[in-house]
């Protein structure tokens, strides 16, 4: 997807800052300080001979500078307290291993923290969250009228918790208006690439994945999860998998009970027992969802994605996409470009 955020002068740093809080997933914490701080050198090693580094600085920033313990329980030393960041391009978050529903967002490190990045945004910094780091993001109030994605495991919880956000559910990545979301727990790469690729530009993200061997990832396979409020997370799992790997490929009812090893009849009843959806329902949903993240690519032919989610015939995509989303592609595609345009007002 585009990001539409300039790139700094030359002549300064890019300031990344990682939120540390208790709980936090080590990996999440130290890959992103690892990626980031990969940027410089990567430029210097496969960038084209006319790119500049960026000169970037990445700091961990905790509610104080005493040690905090991960998800994991081990120590980690924040190189700067919340008090003394006075600029930053971009705070990022990475997930937690804590529950976020028994976590108290008005007092302790939390609220504290909330705040911060409420008043980090509106001065102008962006602000990326992966998985359960998007907790934070919506305690800051900035999910409200924003679209945004977490997990599949944790959408129902943060749609309830903060319903005036516009949830994308299965989507891997969204952007609107300096807030970034992503699903998963790994995701944290993304949100890493999705700031250097908005903050520094689209070589020098090209020149850190080329240089930390990340590859070009298929976004689509990224994009549908189990549908909400599964009960049989197992069967979930495995006919999002047969949805997956058929692609654009026709997949009947029949087919998908054959792959999971299931008589047709068993396949509504556990489909109906475990999201109310018929198994129809729930290869459409997820076919639309992926067409609905491929919709935020602006050139892509409204008509090449119904191919690439599985409709041969235009205007039955356009009317399973009404029925399921409550708009038409097109007005998707607008509100899309209407988001995209706001961020980049608020950069000029």
């Amino acid at each position: 997807m585009p990001y539409t955020l300039d790139r700094p002068p030359p002549s300064y740093h890019t300031e990344f800052v990682i939120l540390g809080l208790p709980g936090c997933l080590p990996s999440g914490l130290i890959g992103l300080v690892d990626l980031l701080n990969l940027v410089d050198r990567a430029v210097m090693h496969t960038g084209p001979s006319s790119l500049a580094p960026p000169r970037v600085r990445v700091r961990v920033a905790g509610i104080t500078r005493d040690p905090f313990l991960d998800g994991r329980g081990v120590p980690h030393r924040p190189d700067v307290a919340f008090s003394e960041i006075e600029h930053a391009h971009a705070v990022l978050i990475p997930g937690f291993l804590t529950d976020v529903n028994a976590l108290d967002a008005t007092a302790g490190p939390w609220a504290q923290a909330h705040r911060w990045v409420r008043d980090l945004h509106a001065s102008g910094t962006w602000v990326l969250g992966s998985c359960a780091g998007v907790f934070a993001i919506g305690l800051a109030g900035l999910l409200d009228g924003r679209r945004c994605t977490t997990t599949w495991w944790l959408h129902d919880a943060l749609k309830q918790r903060f319903p005036h956000g516009d949830w994308a559910y299965g989507a891997g990545l969204t952007e609107d208006t300096r807030v970034v979301t992503a699903g998963g727990p790994m995701s944290w790469v993304d949100i890493g690439l999705a700031a250097v690729h908005g903050l520094c530009g689209p070589e020098v993200a090209r020149a850190l994945r080329d240089f930390a061997v990340l590859g070009a990832v298929a976004q689509r396979d990224a994009l549908v999860a189990p549908a909400p409020m599964a009960q049989d997370e197992d069967l979930i799992r495995r006919a999002t998998r047969v949805v997956r790997v058929a692609r654009n490929a026709p997949l009947s009812t029949t087919e998908l009970a054959r792959a999971l090893g299931l008589s047709l009849r068993t396949l509504h009843r556990r489909f109906a027992e475990s999201t109310g959806e018929t198994p129809l329902e729930f290869i459409r949903r997820v076919r639309i969802e992926t067409a609905r993240a491929l919709l935020d690519t602006p050139t892509l032919p409204v008509k090449a994605i119904a191919q690439e989610t599985g409709w041969n015939d235009e205007g039955s995509f356009r009317r399973a996409f009404r029925m399921v989303t409550g708009q038409t592609p097109t007005d998707y595609r607008r509100s899309a470009a209407a988001r995209r345009e706001l961020a980049a007002r608020a950069t000029r």
